[in-house]
């Protein structure tokens, strides 16, 4: 049975603006279970070499731990090896089991397999320290290259003992594809699952291939910033767990199967206020089987 966790991202706002009390009020939710989220930093800032909360190792550990709360991973960009070995050094301490790409960005299929030899020697860095790496998608990973889609190329590019993958269902959707094929497809690579919903009344193309992004170009960081800059409606594609149309259960089931140890929310964008989009989501999440 899958434990339920969340993606610190999904308060954001809070997080920018208290990130100690973003994850006081998370654990008051119930939400038990962690991923984080470190940005880059802005122009001229060092990088923060933790979890985004600006604290030391043994004090995130101490507030872990009077919260009742377990990081179980964190999702970081990585501009240089020295900067990752200071951040996986910071999670052995505390005691985070995993940690990930949020997102990479691809030119061409040569792209990919430079950057593979790259996951596959931060996956090595981290398994030396019992912590595992893997890579977080979203929709462009989907995109094909030569026949194949980056994905593809992904999964035979890199080492099966050292990278694994966190499936986001619902940017797997937004991509035209099948979230329990790729499961199948990812057997034991797959180790936790990103979980939202897609809105019953909206009326944008669901397969983002499909008149939004053009599949045949190189899809980079502003190409995907910019969908929600220029086309608001596309950020109106995000609603609760629960409240869509996405057949969660299913992709529950199939986790379960593959022994999956943690499905989390998510929450890119909300029409809600933070806390109560959370506390909407958790309580969503108790009417599922399978999810602890």
């Amino acid at each position: 049975m899958m434990k339920l966790g969340i993606q610190m991202f999904s308060v954001k706002n809070m997080m920018m603006e208290n990130p100690l009390m973003a994850l006081k009020v998370v654990s008051e939710v119930g939400y038990k279970y962690i991923e984080t989220a470190v940005m880059p930093p802005p122009p001229g800032q060092a990088p923060d070499l933790g979890m985004g909360f600006g604290i030391s190792a043994g004090e995130m550990k101490r507030l872990l731990n009077d919260y009742g709360v377990k990081a179980i991973g964190s999702h970081a960009f990585f501009p240089d090896m020295e900067v990752m070995k200071a951040r996986l050094d910071y999670q052995k301490e505390v005691g985070v089991p995993t940690i990930g790409a949020a997102a990479s960005f691809f030119a061409d299929e040569d792209d990919v397999k430079q950057q593979c030899e790259l996951f596959n020697k931060v996956g090595e860095m981290s398994k030396q320290l019992g912590i595992r790496f893997y890579y977080h998608n979203h929709f462009h990973e989907f995109q094909k290259m030569n026949g194949k889609t980056v994905y593809d190329i992904m999964l035979e590019n890199t080492d099966p003992d050292l990278v694994f993958f966190e499936l986001d269902t619902y940017w797997a959707v937004r991509a035209g594809m099948d979230p329990v094929q790729v499961m199948d497809q990812l057997g034991k690579r797959l180790i936790m699952l990103h979980q939202k919903d897609l809105p019953a009344d909206y009326d944008q193309p669901i397969n983002l291939f499909d008149g939004a992004v053009d599949g045949n170009s190189k899809i980079t960081m502003e190409t995907f910033m910019g969908m929600f800059m220029s086309n608001p409606a596309h950020g109106q594609g995000f609603t609760e767990v629960g409240t869509g149309t996405l057949p969660i259960q299913s992709y529950i089931d199939k986790a379960n199967k593959l022994e999956v140890e943690y499905i989390i929310l998510e929450q890119d964008f909300t029409k809600l206020g933070e806390i109560e989009s959370i506390t909407y989501s958790m309580e969503a999440f108790k009417k599922y089987k399978g999810v602890e």
